[in-house]
């Protein structure tokens, strides 16, 4: 042999090694690819078919009626081809190949060669297709045992090996109630557990987007919506309707049993799909004469509901009812791609027939569809004035006729936008046929233009100048005549199309302010504690107020009084100060008055600079001089006054509370003096004319701490006594000043010889303070003065009685 020869024989014998190898490892269970190991359909998952691959299932199921179902796909939905064209529960046909595509042999099972002996020689057979692939799984026995129940099954590809796997792989094949049964085909399903039980919209998840029309007709009745490009819904019949409500709001206002009112398409479309059967068990399978369930077509004319879908679907479903069945009142629907009837709930039913009796609440009641937050420019008409707002920056600007620009109230130009655009706003609509005129539009009371991202933008805007805004507006909406009902005719105009509502008075209210109340009529804050200086009118007086800028807050400032002069140097109460400071710093208009500051108007109002009612100023550490303007009385009620700003050029209301408290102030302070007790070291008091006969006086002097009377008398002094009456004169208050600077009157019996008492407080420096008190009026006040603040008299009250009543009225008990 030479070597070429051994060559040959040796690669002959490799080759063969190799066929060897390449049988050993793809033939067999224990050498099956990876692709197929322990699966049942073992073709299938060689060729990578996964279950949204299979195109076609097959169940044949010896000994029963009908023997054979088959389904077909198109699509993501099945269809029933077998035994007669029909519709089919889809998720449940995909539970099934699912199931079946993923099923795994169980190794552990006993198994024998014996067909029969696992209940195989007269099998469940179920075929998959996927494109020019096919295998088939036949089912025999069932075993028991929770979920280590297995099912004995061949396959196509080794039709006479008995497997076993388990009988959950199989559980969307057999049917639920079948948990005991020993074979396949006692547990398999039949025709009806593969019928949908929705009636209309199988698979629908968002009908209201996912349907594109949808009609319903009873009799000569009909009502039908379709959805536009836009997403909104559209009647097409009843045809001058207009948009529908999509979403609708739940009512049950006239709805009988407390069921609520349909009012939205999306509530329309959710109630015709929950026309179904509760279960299975309502499904008709030869229901016959369809008569018998008011579903001929004929005979009866049942309602019929068609929808029209997106995923190019259309179906039709008939409806009847109520039909008395067993003494009962039944309903019964049909689809008409199947034979079989179904027995539903009657609520649903009733509600869409309800809808059919007033399908006007249906109607879209939201007048303007616009987004607030989008719009940047709104244009009004009313009472012969034009208002133009802008969306400036952050905030609005109002525009008048000549084109000046405020600051607008952004609150006021919510509540417009909110109200104008909130859902369902309108309360009805005009019947057809009301003539222009009748309703108002031919001169609209209102116009409100506005536009939703409607402002030029300009590369170098002036910043004086207003905003311009695009032709045409994004929508524009009329207010016409009033109506019986506390309601307005409106007309809303988009582009070509415009629709007619009742709305309530209030929207039209709101639509027909005027300019003034979109300005903004807030005022500059000030703090109370950084204002230096005061000074307000009080009649022909001016008064002026002063305090040190050292920080302390205004309650607690040593604040003097500079004017008028009979008052000028002396202190002034804070507390009152802090008072009149914290309601002028918290004005806050009502409304504005007027933007023409003309001379006339200020004259008209009282607010003129050169003779206002009442001028208030301040001057604010940092902030310089504040002026505010009081004028008259605003109003038949007068709880408002006219307030002019110095720095503005307008006249606002506001509320009288402030003015009036600087029209009745009364600023000085009414601690008349302070005087340190403990720096009183002598007290002597001279009265007692009514008791005595003449003016007595006594002297009582602090000694070594203690208080001794040194004249006058012999007695022991009451050291608390002695306290008490210095606590009602070192720090007197005044009720009222009665006379400033001039003196006392005789009326005033400020004379010991009338029964007064003098009381001289001598200090350990310093000049002494006297006082003189009178004896009680007829009020119970006594009259006072004190050297402190020479000339002036004021009242008090009365607590000297029991010193009045005797010179020892200081003795010790």
């Amino acid at each position: 042999m030479n070597f070429r020869t051994t060559y040959i024989l040796l690669g002959a014998v490799v080759l063969a090694l190799v066929a060897l190898g390449i049988y050993t490892l793809w033939s067999g269970d224990e050498k099956a690819p990876p692709s197929v190991e322990g699966y049942v359909m073992r073709t299938l998952r060689a060729a990578s078919v996964k279950p949204e691959d299979v195109t076609s299932v097959e169940i044949e199921r010896p000994g029963q009626t009908p023997e054979k179902i088959a389904f077909a796909r198109e699509g993501k939905v099945w269809h029933m081809v077998a035994p007669a064209n029909a519709r089919a529960d889809s998720s449940a046909v995909d539970g099934v190949v699912s199931g079946i595509l993923n099923a795994k042999t169980e190794k552990s099972a006993d198994l024998s060669s014996n067909l029969a002996a696992h209940g195989l020689d007269n099998p469940v057979k179920v075929t998959l297709k996927a494109g020019a692939s096919s295998e088939s799984v036949s089912l025999g026995n069932v075993t028991v045992g929770g979920d280590r129940a297995v099912v004995y099954f061949t396959t196509s590809d080794q039709p006479d090996r008995p497997q076993a796997a388990r009988r959950s792989d199989f559980s969307a094949l057999f049917k639920a109630d079948a948990k005991n049964a020993t074979h396949a085909s006692q547990m398999v399903k039949g025709v009806t557990d593969f019928r949908p039980l929705k009636m209309l919209g199988d698979g629908l998840v968002d009908p209201v987007s996912q349907v594109r029309s949808m009609a319903v007709r009873v009799g000569d009745d009909q009502l039908a919506l379709f959805r536009g490009p836009d997403g909104g819904w559209r009647f097409r019949l009843p045809a001058d309707y207009g948009e529908a409500e999509a979403e609708g709001e739940p009512s049950f206002a006239g709805a009988k049993d407390s069921k609520p009112t349909i009012t939205g398409v999306r509530q329309l479309l959710n109630t015709i799909m929950d026309i179904r059967p509760k279960d299975a068990k309502q499904l008709i399978e030869n229901p016959g004469d369809l008569s018998q369930f008011g579903l001929d077509l004929t005979k009866n004319k049942p309602m019929q509901i068609d929808f029209s879908r997106d995923d190019g679907v259309k179906e039709t479903i008939y409806v009847a009812g109520p039909i008395k069945k067993d003494g009962t009142d039944k309903y019964f629907a049909r689809h008409e791609a199947d034979s079989v009837v179904a027995e539903v709930s009657a609520q649903p039913v009733q509600a869409v027939e309800g809808v059919m009796r007033a399908k006007y609440l249906l109607r879209d009641r939201t007048v303007l569809r616009v987004n607030p937050s989008r719009v940047d420019a709104i244009d009004i008409e009313t009472n012969g004035e034009k208002i133009e707002l802008r969306r400036v920056g952050l905030g609005w600007q109002v525009y008048d006729a000549e084109g000046k620009g405020r600051p607008a109230k952004t609150s006021a130009v919510t509540e417009l936008l909110n109200r104008l655009t909130a859902r369902q706003l309108a309360t009805s609509f005009p019947p057809p046929g009301v003539p222009e005129d009748k309703m108002g539009f031919a001169k609209p009371a209102v116009e409100v233009k506005l536009w939703e991202g409607g402002i030029v933008k300009e590369e170098k805007p002036d910043p004086n100048a207003k905003p311009k805004a695009t032709a045409p507006a994004t929508a524009r909406l009329l207010f016409g005549h009033k109506d019986v009902g506390d309601v307005v005719y409106a007309r809303r105009i988009v582009g070509k199309d415009k629709a007619d509502f009742f709305v309530p008075q209030d929207a039209y209210q709101l639509a027909s302010r005027g300019r003034l109340e979109y300005i903004d009529a807030s005022l500059k804050p000030f703090g109370a504690d950084a204002v230096l200086k005061l000074t307000f009118t009080h009649g022909k007086e001016v008064f002026d107020l002063e305090r040190p800028d050292d920080g302390k807050p205004a309650a607690q400032a040593a604040w003097k009084i500079n004017g008028p002069e009979r008052l000028k140097g002396r202190p002034a109460d804070a507390g009152k100060i802090q008072e009149l400071l914290n309601h002028l710093s918290f004005l806050r208009p009502t409304k504005v008055a007027s933007d023409r500051v003309t001379e006339d108007v200020l004259n008209r109002l009282e607010v003129n600079p050169a003779a206002p009612r009442m001028k208030v100023t301040v001057t604010v550490k940092g902030q310089g001089e504040r002026v505010f303007l009081f004028g008259g009385d605003a109003g038949t009620e007068k709880k408002t006054v006219y307030l002019k700003p110095g720095d503005r050029d307008l006249v606002f209301e506001v509320d009288r509370t402030a003015f009036d408290l600087f029209q009745k102030a009364d600023v000085q302070d009414t601690v008349v003096h302070r005087i340190d007790k403990a720096k009183v070291k002598a007290v002597k008091i001279t009265g007692w004319q009514e008791v005595v006969g003449s003016p007595t006086p006594i002297v009582i002097e602090r000694k070594d701490g203690k208080w001794t009377l040194t004249s006058g008398g012999t007695y022991e002094v009451d050291p608390a006594k002695v306290d008490a009456f210095l606590n009602e004169l070192t720090a007197p208050r005044a009720e009222q000043f009665v006379v400033y600077k001039d003196g006392p009157k005789p009326e005033h019996n400020l004379d010991v010889a009338k029964n007064a008492l003098r009381v001289e407080m001598v200090l350990e420096a310093g000049d002494p303070v006297v006082m003189m008190i009178s004896p009680p009026n007829k009020e119970g006040k006594v009259f006072a003065t004190t050297s402190v603040l020479p000339g002036d008299v004021f009242t008090m009250a009365d607590h000297f009685a029991a010193v009045r009543a005797k010179p020892a009225a200081f003795k010790k008990d």
